[in-house]
């Protein structure tokens, strides 16, 4: 079971190595007061969100890029949401920027979402939390496949129902069952191969840290380690990813892996892409990579587009990439 703690210190927090949850921690925020799906329902009309939909299945529970998806308002998604109870489907608006729903949000909506978070109280003024607040609401039975995030580590809320989390540590990715993919491609996240709830799948239960969030309740997911997350019930949650020291290496990572996306994106067609994501042509794909790569600290100097090419298609990586194949 994930720890259970009272409070933290945020200076140290990007060195702490394993999860833990503060019961309560978020209990007085306006979120956590207020956020229902009627509230959502009958205030926010004019916001857009992507709708992801699916069929129920009691353990075969498919990746996110299989399920349905539509553009609707915020208020038609809360709907769907709150008759799925009656239904076999679930539903789950993901993955969206808090910021971009508070711009779409009509002038005359009586409350603000970005202003009913606290993330402030948590972290150094200079990091604009309002920016970078993630929303998460989806009905019982919606889910987030088994993943890594490629940046920093992560701080979740849960404002309304209840998510079940299992975190698996940075070193099973070794294991058979945690093998990383990224297909789907969406940049920065990596995915586990295997589905968790299948029932094909080797017990895995005993190796998760496993934690049930209810309202209030705040988790704090170090860099790098695996998560599977299902609504209970209907569930309302926001995130914030924050910045970790060994960051850097990782967005030059990202960024070669968008390059090799956007060269093949072009090439073949039907590729399997996050919702969250499109496909990877831009003409500037290239010199944005370059940047990052020359910003990068285990990088010298400034990287050229020939240097490039000759490292993407080096030997030792061609080699790398046919071993991989055979397997």
């Amino acid at each position: 079971q994930v720890e259970e703690i009272s409070t933290f210190d945020f200076p140290t927090l990007s060195s702490r190595a394993v999860p833990f949850v503060i019961r309560g921690y978020c209990q007085d925020w306006p979120a956590t007061q207020s956020w229902t799906p009627e509230l959502f329902y009958q205030q926010y009309q004019s916001v857009p969100v992507t709708l992801l939909s699916h069929e129920y299945s009691q353990h075969v529970i498919p990746h996110e890029s299989l399920a349905i998806q539509q553009r609707t308002t915020l208020a038609k998604a809360a709907e769907l949401i709150i008759a799925a109870k009656a239904t076999s489907k679930w539903h789950y608006v993901q993955y969206h920027w808090l910021k971009d729903l508070q711009s779409s949000a009509s002038s005359t909506t009586p409350s603000s979402l970005t202003d009913s978070l606290q993330w402030h109280t948590i972290v150094p003024p200079e990091i604009d939390v309002q920016q970078q607040a993630a929303f998460w609401f989806g009905s019982a039975h919606s889910r987030t496949q088994c993943h890594y995030d490629s940046y920093g580590y992560n701080l979740v809320a849960q404002h309304y129902g209840q998510k079940r989390w299992h975190l698996f540590p940075p070193e099973h990715s070794s294991e058979q069952m945690l093998q990383s993919t990224r297909v789907p491609f969406e940049e920065s996240t990596v995915w586990a191969q295997t589905n968790l709830h299948d029932p094909s799948t080797k017990d895995w239960a005993s190796l998760a840290w496993s934690v049930t969030l209810n309202p209030g309740d705040l988790l704090y997911v170090p860099r790098h380690w695996w998560h599977d997350v299902t609504s209970l019930s209907t569930s309302i949650a926001t995130n914030i990813w924050l910045p970790h020291p060994f960051d850097s290496e990782q967005q030059a990572k990202e960024a070669l892996a968008s390059l090799q996306m956007s060269l093949i994106a072009t090439t073949f067609s039907g590729m399997a892409i996050s919702p969250q994501d499109g496909f990877y042509n831009s003409p500037d794909e290239p010199t944005d990579t370059l940047e990052v790569l020359s910003q990068t600290q285990e990088v010298n100097g400034n990287v050229t587009l020939e240097e490039l090419i000759a490292a993407m298609t080096h030997p030792t990586v061609m080699e790398a990439v046919v071993k991989i194949l055979k397997s």
